[in-house]
């Protein structure tokens, strides 16, 4: 057999692998159940919370920073303790909505409002200094593409 025709055999043999193990997983578990559309959109969603809190958390670090220190941070260390110091102020003011008994609903949704409107600018600022920023030695993207895959599914569980 010639090279050509080895690769055209293992490709085939691939196919029917796949319709095979496809299809029998496919049997059991029914991938378009109404159940299953729910909980991928919950974690879907979930995912869109934590992305926008992180968010939020970079605006409001990155401007504590930047009001406590001043401009002398690159954009790889704004990113850092930006997002430590704003998740660290956003668990202070929940802590004092707490003690002051005004943790519910409706204040959480205008705390978060208002403070995505306040985090806009600093986000919009880093934004703009991403772009001129570069690795010094930059991963591979398959490996930054894992790393990011690996991470939301772990937020998703």
């Amino acid at each position: 057999m010639n090279k050509s025709m080895t690769r055209w055999l293992m490709v085939g043999l691939l196919v029917l692998w796949l319709f095979f193990v496809l299809g029998s997983f496919f049997a059991v578990q029914k991938p378009f159940a109404a159940e299953n559309v729910t909980a991928v959109s919950s974690v879907l969603l979930d995912l869109l919370v934590v992305i926008w809190l992180c968010a939020i958390s970079l605006g409001l670090g990155a401007w504590l920073l930047n009001w406590l220190i001043g401009d002398s941070f690159g954009f790889g260390e704004t990113v850092v303790f930006g997002i430590g110091l704003g998740f660290g102020l956003l668990g202070l003011l929940i802590f004092g909505l707490g003690l002051v008994g005004l943790f519910n609903p409706l204040v959480a949704y205008v705390v978060t409002g208002g403070l995505s409107v306040a985090a806009a600018p600093q986000l919009w600022r880093l934004f703009r200094q991403s772009r001129s920023w570069q690795f010094t030695n930059p991963p591979h993207r398959l490996i930054v593409l894992y790393l990011i895959l690996t991470g939301l599914l772990a937020l998703s569980v």
